[in-house]
């Protein structure tokens, strides 16, 4: 094993396999683990993957504006399966909350909240439900009759499905939708844009580091806007052209 052969090998899979940066990252880390591994324990004299570092690509990460969201929100569907799938999409819009995370409803205060171990991560979070979110678990209440659940979402690959025919039929320009972008707009539209501090939002979505939370600190046209309608109010009161 020598610094050559894995330049090789990135090439190969770069360029005969035509893999992605990211896809070249998964494949050899089980390579540079076990010869990381083989040269801590002295095996091997010389670690070469030391000087080896795959750049990665950073993927977009799509979420809802608030028009697409309200546009969502108001939709009624003739199918009642697509209006629970959307229910669920719009849950997790207003609460982070991921598919894989089960969600476990709790009092505090005469509040009510949300309360688990992040399944990803296992990190502990809590979230406060808003006056949406209590609807939407009204309307299912019967659905988790006599159990700690808050809702019974169905399987992600069903949600994944139908929320793209729900995209198109509301009229929504997101062709890769997926559940997990429910998630990116919580963040993105519904916390970020509305002023709620990122180190706040990195709790609320159960985050073991806030630099997680940063790759979610967009700016939105709106914000532009409004950025710069704040500087003109700010240029026009010191400012004056003859």
């Amino acid at each position: 094993m020598t610094e050559t052969f894995i330049t090789d090998y990135d090439l190969y899979l770069r360029s005969e396999k035509r893999l992605t940066p990211s896809c070249v990252c998964i494949y050899t880390k089980p390579l540079k683990m076990i010869v990381t591994k083989a040269h801590n324990a002295g095996v091997i004299a010389r670690n070469p993957f030391a000087d080896y570092h795959p750049k990665k690509t950073t993927k977009e990460r799509g979420y809802l504006i608030e028009s697409e969201l309200q546009a969502l929100m108001n939709h009624k569907f003739t199918f009642d399966g697509y209006g629970k799938v959307r229910d669920m999409f719009i849950f997790s819009c207003f609460t982070g909350m991921a598919h894989a995370d089960e969600m476990i409803q709790r009092s505090f205060d005469g509040d009510l909240w949300i309360v688990k171990k992040r399944q990803k991560t296992s990190t502990p979070f809590k979230i406060k439900l808003c006056g949406i979110t209590k609807r939407i678990i009204a309307r299912y209440k019967r659905e988790v009759a006599g159990t700690n659940l808050v809702l019974l979402v169905p399987y992600i690959a069903y949600c994944n499905r139908v929320l793209k025919k729900i995209a198109a039929e509301v009229g929504i320009d997101k062709t890769m939708i997926t559940y997990h972008m429910a998630r990116h707009t919580f963040a993105t539209t519904n916390a970020l844009a509305q002023g709620i501090r990122i180190e706040v939002v990195s709790r609320m979505l159960g985050h073991t580091n806030i630099k997680t939370a940063q790759i979610y600190a967009k700016v939105t046209d709106d914000m532009l806007a409004k950025g710069f309608d704040e500087m003109a109010d700010i240029y026009s009161a010191k400012y004056s052209l003859a």
